[in-house]
């Protein structure tokens, strides 16, 4: 995994622990606590699929430019 990868795992977790730790005690916290849950892991996943082929595309790059000189 990459450090982008990491980063937005991380990221996702935090943002799911502070659900659980703001929402306890209002009216509608299951529902909110399912909203941000998985909104957190779209975005997680989708923001590790962008660091993902980011890291892929500076390979590709970088082999370009070993061939080239």
């Amino acid at each position: 995994m990459s450090k982008g990868g990491i980063v937005a795992a991380l990221l996702g977790i935090a943002a799911i622990v502070l659900v659980f730790v703001v929402v306890p005690g209002m009216r509608d916290a299951g529902y909110i606590i399912r909203a941000y849950v998985i909104t957190a892991v779209i975005l997680t996943v989708y923001t590790w699929s962008l660091a993902k082929r980011l890291a892929e595309a500076e390979k590709i790059k970088d082999d370009r430019e070993e061939l080239a000189g």
